[in-house]
């Protein structure tokens, strides 16, 4: 029997320049973090008004973050 098995070490903050038509909910989904956490880390008070071009400071993704792959069993 084979156990699952998940490493984590230090998050490096990562950035994300804003595009066109980007909201801070799509953001958020799309690298699995907190859109509370992104607008307090960057200073935004209002999620409607974040203009293209802006880079944002993402904060570390909720929950885990493998760094090594896992192993799962077999049926």
């Amino acid at each position: 029997m084979s156990v699952a098995t998940t490493t984590t070490g230090p998050y490096e903050p990562s950035f994300y320049t804003v595009q066109s038509g980007d909201s801070l909910f799509g953001i958020s989904e799309q690298y699995s973090v907190s859109m509370e956490e992104v607008m307090r880390s960057n200073g935004i008070t209002n999620p409607d008004k974040v203009p293209a071009g802006q880079a944002l400071e993402l904060p570390a993704p909720t929950g885990f973050v493998p760094i090594m792959p896992s192993t799962t069993m077999e049926p």
